[in-house]
């Protein structure tokens, strides 16, 4: 044999040579990967092996998973309890609405207190050290319409006067303009305990009393009231009868034809006993064809 020939079979042999180890390591190679894909998976040849980093659950959403101890919620699922929850918080406010403002005036009856927890303020005692009495109007507003009819229970709510603390000036927030709603009989509100006191003021806007049809035999007492930007005492319902004992009106405005200090009714009863109503004091009534005027301090309604 030539020395031509040699050198052809050895190429040859080397070529299969070569041919053959690609193959056996393309395979190694596509072995590995089925390993571990089958390792990823939890299923071929690694018999049923699932990988420890990960771990697929359920929970009452259905479809959130936990991975390295932490839980993570699907956007779907997290948006729908985000829904649920506005929808439960928005019924809570609807309902305390409800219960709270069933009148225009905004009172709360003693039922309504007791289904929110709440109890009726009581007095406490007055800087003189004697006294008891309310210093702040949230309270003393509170109290007193507490005491509202149909609704009223008396062994709830005692039967002495409400007493404001001498040389005290009950104010409300600029958004609380709501008065005190008085709808129960023989209500008594004083200055200082029987109407002895020095210095009580009410000052603030909207109105100041409103009294609804079972407000009979109402004294108020030895009391300032100011700052009422529609109409200080209001009447809107029919047989109210009300007296105002040492009471005075400053500065308070009205609406429209509206008496700055009272609104009244011609059903409804009103007595004003060494009181100073004066509509001089009160704010003058705009008018644009002949500038401003002093408008009526009481005005009577049909």
């Amino acid at each position: 044999m030539s020395k031509g020939q040699y050198s052809s079979a050895d190429e040859s042999s080397s070529r299969r040579r070569s041919k053959g180890h690609s193959s056996s390591a393309e395979e190694g190679s596509s072995s590995r990967r089925r390993r571990r894909r089958n390792r990823s998976s939890g299923g071929g040849g690694g018999g049923g092996h699932t990988s420890n980093t990960e771990d697929e659950s359920l929970d009452l959403f259905g479809g959130s998973r936990r991975s390295r101890g932490r839980w993570l919620f699907p956007d779907e699922a997290l948006q729908n309890a985000l829904i649920i929850l506005n929808l439960v918080l928005a019924a809570s406010w609807l309902l305390l609405y409800t219960l709270i403002f069933l009148d225009r005036s905004g009172y709360i009856s003693l039922q309504q207190m007791k289904f929110l927890g709440y109890s009726v303020p009581r007095p406490k005692l007055c800087s003189d050290g004697i006294t008891h009495g309310y210093t702040d109007w949230s309270s003393l507003r509170t109290a007193v319409q507490a005491t509202s009819m149909p609704n009223r229970n008396d062994d709830d709510v005692s039967s002495v006067p409400f007493v404001i603390c001498s040389h005290t000036t009950l104010t409300g927030g600029w958004r609380d303009t709501a008065p005190i709603f008085i709808n129960a009989p023989d209500i008594v509100i004083e200055c200082g305990q029987g109407g002895t006191g020095k210095g009580c003021i009410v000052d603030r806007g909207g109105s100041h009393m409103s009294f609804g049809p079972y407000a009979r035999g109402i004294v108020i007492r030895g009391i300032t009231f100011r700052g009422a930007r529609t109409t200080s005492q209001v009447f809107y319902y029919d047989d109210a009868e009300v007296t105002f004992e040492d009471c005075s009106w400053e500065a308070n405005g009205s609406i429209g034809r509206t008496g700055a200090v009272v609104d009244i009714n011609s059903v409804s009863t009103v007595y004003f006993n060494r009181c100073d109503a004066s509509e001089a004091k009160q704010i003058p009534r705009q008018n644009t064809k002949f500038g401003g005027s002093f408008g009526s301090s009481i005005s009577i309604r049909k």
